[in-house]
């Protein structure tokens, strides 16, 4: 189980419901599969619910704002979905959630619009725990679904293609990609591949919403108030940042790819600040050349 993916889903619970969010969370469903996913999970579901000043005395001494660093990207990415879709209920579309992890976005989004269909894709047995804690709190949601990427996978090994083989899925609606917290924990080549196979299957009105790290000082990626202690806990649990790159070089390359940046996320911006700057957020839409 992923360790990053824990934290994700315990700083979700810790958050709870904003009052301003966009699709109305349901972080019972982040606490319930994180108690489920093994003793790690139950112990950070137990400390969000029962010791969040603990979680908060770590974290100040680990990677200051991490926790807020986490909830500011989700509401800027919460904020930007209805522009997929247009404003007007039931006008339709779906969105893909890659490596969606425990958290609740997902589940938020397909119980507050049912003229969406939303496909969380990650490991299999994650989606399993993701898949009960979503029927135990919200019942039947008709227009979500589990795609495993270890079992459905096709010969060219991508995100889409897996997706695309749902048969909900359809070739022409328009389309919302989240890639949020992922890029960076995959070499770089392995993303490329990825964003092209995303531009060539897509259909022609996409968006997609992404993360990617950017460089510190020293030219290694990560927050940039990092310290090396977080960068061996990284490397111990199998989780690295691989790769990162300056704005300038991130919006040439997606450029290329077929990926026009229409939107960044201000990290200094007074009136939302990023409590841990150093990953770049963004919303790009398809272009017809890649």
């Amino acid at each position: 189980m992923s360790r990053t993916a824990l934290l994700l889903a315990a700083s979700e619970v810790m958050a709870g419901t904003p009052a301003e969010a966009c699709w109305r969370p349901v972080p019972e469903v982040a606490a319930r599969a994180l108690s489920r996913a093994g003793w790690q999970g139950a112990a950070l579901a137990l400390a969000a619910q029962r010791m969040p000043r603990l979680l908060a005395a770590l974290e100040r001494r680990v990677l200051p704002g991490i926790h807020g660093h986490y909830q500011w990207r989700k509401r800027w990415i919460e904020s930007r979905l209805p522009d997929a879709f247009g404003l007007r209920p039931g006008l339709g579309g779906q969105v893909l959630i890659v490596g969606a992890g425990l958290g609740g976005l997902g589940a938020s989004i397909a119980n507050a619009r049912p003229d969406i269909q939303v496909f969380e894709l990650d490991r299999p047995a994650l989606l399993e725990i993701k898949q009960e804690s979503l029927h135990h709190h919200l019942g039947a949601v008709p227009n979500w679904y589990a795609v495993a990427f270890g079992q459905a996978r096709r010969r060219d090994g991508s995100w889409i293609s897996c997706a695309r083989a749902h048969q909900a899925w359809r070739l022409d609606a328009p389309t919302a990609v989240v890639l949020e917290g992922v890029a960076m924990y995959l070499p770089l080549r392995a993303i490329v591949g990825q964003l092209r196979w995303l531009h060539r299957m897509t259909p022609a009105a996409t968006t997609l919403l992404g993360t990617a790290m950017d460089l510190r000082p020293d030219g290694r990626p990560g927050f940039h108030r990092q310290s090396g202690g977080v960068d061996c806990w990284l490397r111990s649990v199998g989780e690295p940042f691989h790769w990162g790159l300056h704005r300038s070089d991130l919006c040439t390359g997606l450029q290329r790819m077929g990926w026009e940046p229409m939107e960044w996320a201000d990290p200094f911006d007074a009136a939302d600040p990023d409590p841990c700057p150093g990953e770049h957020l963004l919303a790009c839409m398809k272009t017809a050349r890649a």
